[in-house]
């Protein structure tokens, strides 16, 4: 038996009072609110959530991009963030993959300096270095 989700889709110009207005579905589906003013940019609506969305192609591909959860980010920050990351693209740029590899390479160059200095021998196992 397929679990059935609902998933409706319009455009409209995204504003306060309307994302407010919102419910979320009842049946754990999805809502997509996209704008007119910008291509792309929308608003996911889950049972849980609010969050501002990009989509666009990237190297032949559709891909949906996460900005950000709507509270913390207001509609027009979450759109200005959504031009920048237009802007990345149009220039070839694959954000997600960018902020990806940018985390990732901090992560390996922390560990390496742990590693180097001996520090993180005495919160591991023996093993754990070998």
């Amino acid at each position: 038996m397929e679990r059935e989700t609902q998933k409706e889709t319009s455009r409209i110009k995204l504003t306060k009072r309307l994302i407010d207005a919102v419910d979320p579905p009842e049946n754990g589906g999805q809502i997509f609110l996209r704008d007119i003013a910008l291509q792309g940019f929308g608003l996911r609506i889950t049972r849980g959530a609010k969050t501002f969305i990009l989509e666009r192609r990237i190297h032949g591909r559709p891909r949906r991009i996460t900005i950000g959860p709507y509270g913390p980010l207001t509609v027009d920050d979450a759109r200005e963030k959504a031009e920048k990351m237009i802007g990345r693209i149009a220039d070839g740029k694959d954000p997600p993959t960018n902020s990806l590899s940018a985390s990732g390479s901090r992560f390996f160059k922390t560990l390496s300096r742990c590693i180097e200095s001996g520090t993180c021998r005495a919160k591991n196992r023996p093993t754990t270095m070998n």
